[in-house]
């Protein structure tokens, strides 16, 4: 940083002190070392840029001493009102005197350069940390294990960003053993998830920290009267839920982008499924990223473009990128070098009494076989089509004849089935205690394509014993969503394979069971195959 000290300053330096004369277009060694161009001579304007300068030294180097250069700089830069962050090796190598030595904190250095480096189209971030992340950073540097679980649809489940933060997360606690629950299932959203948390997540144990995305599948719901409102019901079951069973656990939302949110943004408007997230965010104190708007403002500021570059709401590699650079911005805010204090946290009252935070998979054997519909403990198709990993290999209620009918009994609010179906399927009809008989359409129109499950409701009715009866039609009718009230405010929304002539019922959804527990994890590997 500056040339009295090198090469001047060092004695075996005489090659690089003429290559210096000669670069400069100096006359020789006295008016190098009057030049006044030192770096050290031109921190005034980098400090008025506040350009942000890291710098790795050791404190025994004799060819460059820190004490005229680095720390010199240190020095005026403060007296100019500016920082020089510091990485300090007490000693290099002996044969290099002290100027050589192995690079430290390697990872907190690139995460310098990809912090300082990103350019933000509005100048501001597209996270939100709110109660932060503490308990988990506690966990990862004092028990040294952690375990981190990846609930989402589709672009969860295939690799990219999930990739780029499990690395990310090794390479900040490199000294903690991660157990990673990858819990993505293609075309879900956040209804079907708070259903499923316990079997696939909170089964696994007591988790630290949970990454939770459904702004993509919610928008299963669009056309329904009530579709923001399952989107709020669905993701505070899922926070709520993980909040009463593992207070300490820490939860991150990603809110990823779908291709119909770029016209809402650009008319100033905020997806349906954003806004419901962020309600839900916002109440528990759940750090979030806002990934929707980010990719929104940096194609309106000609960063890259949807068909070219990022291309799907399933995101190119690049897109992927994308999504990971703005995650670890959001970890490195929340992650500071030094663990913050950790305060109680509190169960706030829910935004929606009647979202899914009790929600989980009902038991296929307590069923009561009428005729026609058998279990099926792990379930294929037998039509040789292609399948998705998640939906098959799973048990089943099978019927492959009209007039098939089973009851089942559950106590709560609400009751919904998965099913599969598609072009060709059967007509459903259901009713729950002595209430009138209900139907729903199970067919899609194109293969493969996501369904509604049907979703009777029975909302506003005491607690108790009741009784659904669900039975399978041999009419066909035009597809299309229910319209029948008990079906509208349905608790599920999911996606269906596409089977011919037959009903495939997969799973019961009870929502909000009396008697609700603490979770009492199951040890790792230890399996709930029904349920």
């Amino acid at each position: 940083m500056d040339l009295k000290s090198w090469p001047l300053g060092w004695p075996g330096a005489q090659k690089e002190t003429a290559d210096a004369v000669r670069y400069y277009g100096l006359q020789d060694e006295a008016a190098l070392r009057a030049y006044a161009g030192n770096p050290l001579d031109l921190l005034a304007p980098i400090a008025a840029a506040k350009i942000p300068l890291r710098h790795v030294i050791s404190l025994n180097d004799r060819v460059v001493p820190p004490e005229q250069n680095t720390l010199e700089a240190q020095r005026r830069l403060a007296r100019l009102g500016h920082t020089l962050d510091l990485v300090v090796v007490p000693e290099g190598t002996p044969e290099s005197q002290g100027h050589h030595f192995p690079l430290p904190e390697a990872f907190a250095s690139a995460r310098f350069i990809m912090r300082h480096s990103g350019v933000l189209p509005q100048g501001r971030e597209y996270f939100a940390l709110r109660d932060g992340l503490a308990r988990s950073q506690t966990a990862f540097e004092q028990r040294k294990t952690g375990r981190v679980a990846f609930l989402g649809g589709s672009i969860t489940y295939n690799p990219g960003w999930r990739d780029a933060l499990m690395r990310y997360l090794q390479q900040r606690f490199p000294t903690t053993e991660f157990d990673f629950v990858a819990a993505g299932v293609p075309s879900l959203g956040s209804v079907p998830h708070a259903f499923r948390l316990e079997r696939d997540v909170l089964a696994r144990g007591p988790l630290d920290l949970l990454f939770v995305e459904a702004a993509v599948n919610d928008h299963n719901y669009d056309g329904q009267t009530n579709a923001a409102l399952l989107a709020l019901r669905g993701m505070e079951g899922v926070v709520r839920h993980v909040r009463e069973v593992s207070p300490r656990t820490d939860i991150v939302l990603f809110h990823f982008v779908h291709d119909q949110h770029l016209a809402t943004w650009a008319k100033g408007e905020v997806p349906y499924t954003v806004a419901a997230h962020e309600r839900v965010a916002a109440h528990y104190g759940c750090p979030s990223v806002n990934l929707s708007l980010e990719v929104h403002e940096r194609i309106a500021a000609g960063e890259f473009t949807w068909a070219a570059d990022f291309r799907d709401l399933h995101p190119s590699p690049y897109g992927q990128q994308v999504y990971a650079h703005s995650m670890t911005r959001l970890l490195d805010a929340a992650w500071p070098q030094t663990t913050p204090a950790i305060e109680e946290r509190r169960l706030p009252p829910p935004l929606d009494p009647a979202s899914y935070s009790r929600g989980r998979f009902g038991d296929l054997r307590a069923v009561d076989f009428l005729q026609g519909f058998g279990l099926d403990p792990s379930w294929k198709p037998g039509d040789g089509k292609g399948t998705r990993e998640g939906y098959v290999a799973v048990p089943a209620l099978v019927a492959t004849t009209p007039g098939a009918a089973f009851e089942f009994r559950f106590t709560g609010t609400g009751v919904g089935l998965m099913i599969t179906s598609g072009p060709d399927a059967r007509t459903i009809a259901f009713r729950i205690d002595d209430g009138p008989e209900h139907t729903m359409n199970t067919a899609t129109p194109v293969e493969p394509e996501p369904a509604p499950a049907l979703g009777p409701h029975a909302r506003g009715r005491p607690a108790g014993g009741r009784t659904h009866s669900p039975r399978s039609g041999g009419g066909r009718r035009p597809p299309g969503l229910p319209t029948a009230p008990e079906l509208t405010a349905a608790p599920a929304s999911v996606p269906c394979f596409l089977r011919g002539q037959s009903i495939v019922l997969c799973f019961f959804l009870p929502a909000h069971q009396t008697g609700f527990r603490r979770l009492d994890p199951r040890p790792r590997g230890q399996s709930c195959p029904y349920h």
